[in-house]
């Protein structure tokens, strides 16, 4: 692919059906959308493909169908939209995770491993702990494991300084080189705005670009 200047963005959306308009604003304006928390079934991951005529999608459900059984909560999952015009170049890898979406995005200075997550909630366990050291070691291992040159991380990480995943996140942007994009160049607002719209926070690194050095 030629060199050329692509926006990227990333967005919980806590539900894509209703977040639909929301969504197609961005595609109007970028090359890639990173989407946290689409809560949708695996039978309704084509929808992905129908939010705007501009664009593919690729994504896991949080969501298990065993039997016809519902497991799991409807809430969760991951996926990115990317435009039809880039197909060509884009390839998915599979993460085998809800909470991973990746792609590889050939470009002329090499593979990008492009990776968009949905890191676990700190409720004060040792399951969470482990559960976010967890995806942190899928990550480094989904980036050993391809011929990717470069990796681009974005999501929502659920961590900020000082919390108990601090370490855990830390470590991660260290094994793989990265630099915290939205520290570097955000120097105001927030990250983060309750439902109600009277909490607002800066969630550390709840959108991350980085390449390796």
């Amino acid at each position: 692919m030629d060199q050329h200047s692509l926006n990227l963005c990333s967005f919980n959306c806590r539900s894509i059906k209703s977040s639909f308009t929301e969504v197609c604003n961005l595609c109007d304006s970028c090359y890639f959308i990173f989407i946290q928390e689409h809560w949708l079934l695996p039978d309704e991951l084509h929808i992905l493909n129908t939010i705007h005529r501009d664009f593919y999608g690729v994504g896991y459900s949080a969501v298990e169908l065993s039997n016809d059984i519902l497991s799991g909560r409807p809430y969760g999952g991951t996926c990115i939209l990317y435009r039809k015009s880039l197909a060509q170049y884009v390839n998915t890898v599979n993460s085998y995770d809800p909470r991973i979406t990746a792609v590889s995005f050939n470009t002329n200075i090499g593979s990008i491993l492009i990776i968009c997550v949905y890191m676990p909630i700190d409720y004060g366990t040792y399951d969470s702990y482990e559960q976010y050291a967890d995806i942190c070691a899928k990550i480094v291992a989904l980036y050993e494991d391809s011929e990717s040159v470069n990796i681009l991380l974005c999501g929502d990480f659920n961590c900020q300084p000082g919390s108990r995943f601090y370490n855990l996140y830390t470590d991660l942007f260290g094994n793989l080189n990265l630099v915290e994009s939205d520290v570097k160049r955000l120097t105001s607002g927030f990250t983060y705005c309750n439902d109600s719209g009277t909490v607002t926070s800066w969630v550390t690194s709840y959108v991350i670009i980085g390449l390796t050095a």
